[in-house]
């Protein structure tokens, strides 16, 4: 299962929450907005973000699931 979701994109719990086939979002992130690539570091967040909200209905079915029985 994965980590608690906070709006912080720089919470190190979010490591499993932001990584896209090993790759880590947020890092990957930080660094192009540091270097000024501001539009490329939107992207990556916005990837982040839809990379949660799908761990987090998976997370909400596996719920309902496990109170199914």
């Amino acid at each position: 299962m994965t980590g608690p979701v906070k709006s912080d994109i720089g919470d190190p719990r979010l490591v499993f929450n932001n990584h896209l086939g090993g790759i880590d979002l947020n890092k990957i992130g930080k660094e192009l907005f540091s270097e000024g690539k501001y539009e490329e570091a939107l992207e990556k967040y916005e990837q982040s973000l839809e990379i949660r909200r799908k761990n987090s209905n998976l997370l909400d079915i596996a719920s309902c699931l496990n109170a199914i029985g």
